[in-house]
């Protein structure tokens, strides 16, 4: 009876985790052709499945990676349902579109797909990820087309160019529009290769302009056009032909190399031609020489005579700095600067510098207004109440201020009148 226990119990635990492990969503990728002919499609399917439903659409990975171009045609993702086990799961299945640019073998990297679905116990919202498998595609040129440099394969090309503009009466500096059409079937136009780039004509200044490329899709056929439009400006007169263009490219429904190609443009600009520019004088060497020596020279003197200059300017700086430094202006700013300071033992010892240069007689100093403010100053300083009334003392310092600027006015304006008044008769007999 044991045995029979432990054997019935030993299949039960594969079948529970088989019916939890289909609970988790399925991933599934479509990829049956792997190589295609450049600038044709490669069609890459992924389908998410889940046991409920999904209230929030899955973010699917782009697979973009050098040289290979992805889209997603019109209507790329859509619901899908599948019976897993008896079940019916719901899912969305997208579909890519993967073209090789160029002959090669690319890799694909994994993919994460971002899955939001219901849970089938509690009905909440689970979020998950799905990863796809790394894979590989390739881009093969067929065989016939080996040369073909750049290579170009459609179902349809046409090739037509056109001349904006008369080309008969043109004069030097005449400017001529001219668009080359490029129109495909069966691939995009960002595959047509530029058939204008190395036009170059001499005595033809060619200007072009950003080729426009327009697409179109009916039910997965892809189709459009590349045009190049371009400037030309003769230079001077003369016949001119703007070369043949051809354009090879392989036929997808023939399967073999194909050229189509676009008349070559002749025309004629008249009017005179330009003069050829007068050959350059040759270089006199010798005046060259002469002229970089008279300047070594000029240097020279420059630095010779700057040595024997910079000290006597020095000296005649500090000479004037000194001079200023025992000056009645010297002095007088120590002073104001002093009384600015509100120190008493500065203004007493600055004044006294300051009076010396108006200590003859006939300056004529009337300083007591200055001393008594002087005093009252003082008396403030050294008394008890020192500090007691801040305002007062601000206004003696204020009223000295005045009184040394006018008392300095005073000096100065009667020294002037000492010098204007006119000199006494040498001999003041001779008068009488």
């Amino acid at each position: 009876m044991m045995r029979v226990l432990l054997l019935l119990a030993c299949l039960a635990i594969p079948l529970a985790t088989h019916a939890q492990a289909q609970t988790e969503p399925v991933l599934r990728t479509d990829f049956e052709k792997t190589s295609a002919i450049p600038g044709q499609p490669l069609l890459f399917r992924v389908t998410v499945l889940v046991p409920t439903w999904m209230p929030k659409p899955p973010v699917f990975p782009s697979f973009e990676v050098p040289n290979v171009i992805v889209r997603l045609p019109s209507r790329a993702s859509g619901p899908t349902s599948e019976r897993i086990d008896g079940e019916t799961w719901s899912g969305v299945s997208r579909l890519y579109r993967l073209y090789p640019m160029v002959p090669g073998t690319f890799e694909i990297p994994a993919g994460t797909i971002k899955v939001t679905y219901s849970d089938p116990e509690s009905s909440q919202p689970v979020e998950t990820e799905l990863s796809t498998n790394a894979f590989s595609l390739t881009g093969e040129i067929p065989d016939g087309a080996e040369n073909l440099d750049p290579f170009l394969a459609a179902k349809l090309v046409k090739l037509e160019r056109t001349v904006e503009g008369e080309t008969e009466n043109l004069a030097a500096g005449d400017a001529l529009k001219i668009t080359t059409r490029i129109s495909v079937s069966g691939v995009s136009p960002m595959f047509v290769p530029p058939v204008t780039d190395q036009l170059a004509v001499d005595g033809l200044s060619v200007y072009p302009s950003d080729p426009v490329i327009s697409e179109k899709e009916d039910r997965g056929l892809l189709s459009g056009q590349r045009t190049e439009k371009m400037s030309i400006v003769a230079e001077f007169a003369g016949e001119y032909e703007m070369p043949e263009l051809k354009l090879s490219w392989y036929n997808l429904d023939s399967g073999s190399v194909e050229t189509v190609s676009a008349p070559a443009i002749t025309f004629a600009v008249t009017g005179s031609t330009p003069d050829t520019p007068p050959e350059p004088e040759p270089i006199d060497w010798r005046n060259l020489v002469f002229q970089a020596a008279l300047l070594i020279l000029g240097v020279f003197l420059l630095v010779l005579l700057g040595r024997k200059l910079i000290p006597l300017v020095k000296e005649n700086i500090s000479r004037r700095k000194q001079a200023y430094l025992v000056s009645e202006p010297h002095a007088f700013r120590q002073l104001k600067n002093s009384i600015d300071a509100q120190s008493l033992d500065r203004v007493l010892r600055t004044f006294q510098i300051w009076r010396q240069f108006y200590a003859s007689p006939s300056a004529n100093i009337d300083d007591r207004h200055f001393e008594a403010v002087l005093a009252a100053i003082g008396s403030r300083h050294y008394s008890k109440s020192n500090g007691a009334d801040p305002k007062a003392a601000d206004e003696n310092w204020q009223k000295m201020t005045l009184d040394v600027q006018k008392l300095r006015h005073d000096i100065r304006k009667n020294k002037r009148r000492v010098r204007q008044r006119p000199l006494p008769e040498l001999n003041p007999s001779s008068q009488a």
